[in-house]
């Protein structure tokens, strides 16, 4: 299968990934802030009382909006690093390199030549 590259194929595959958000996080933040109501105010659950159902309600579709942003910029965050990961610097790797002299490959002759 060819590598799939190309602006197009990251919008598509970023967009996903903030539809993706959009959809789990209000879910998951609605069934943790109505966990958490149930749990601590007794009031939760009973006949009639609506507004811990409304409150995570709200919560959630709150979130909607941002959690698809992050997860679609994020994921454009991580293709820019593989990106950027998979091309080396070799200015930098040059700039690194130990000079010939400090080394050891070359060797300095300070004595005299010895005699024929």
């Amino acid at each position: 299968m060819a590598k799939r590259t190309g602006v197009a194929w990251l919008l598509l595959r970023s967009a996903l990934y903030g539809l993706a958000g959009f959809v789990l996080v209000p879910v998951v933040l609605f069934i943790f802030v109505l966990g958490l109501g149930h749990a601590f105010d007794p009031r939760c659950g009973a006949p009639g009382a609506s507004g811990c159902g409304a409150g995570a309600g709200a919560i959630a579709l709150a979130s909607a909006v941002p959690a698809f942003a992050l997860f679609f910029l994020v994921s454009v965050a991580v293709v820019f690093a593989r990106h950027r990961r998979g091309q080396p610097d070799f200015a930098a790797v040059l700039d690194r390199t130990p000079s010939a002299e400090t080394s050891g490959l070359t060797q300095r002759n300070d004595r005299a030549a010895p005699p024929a």
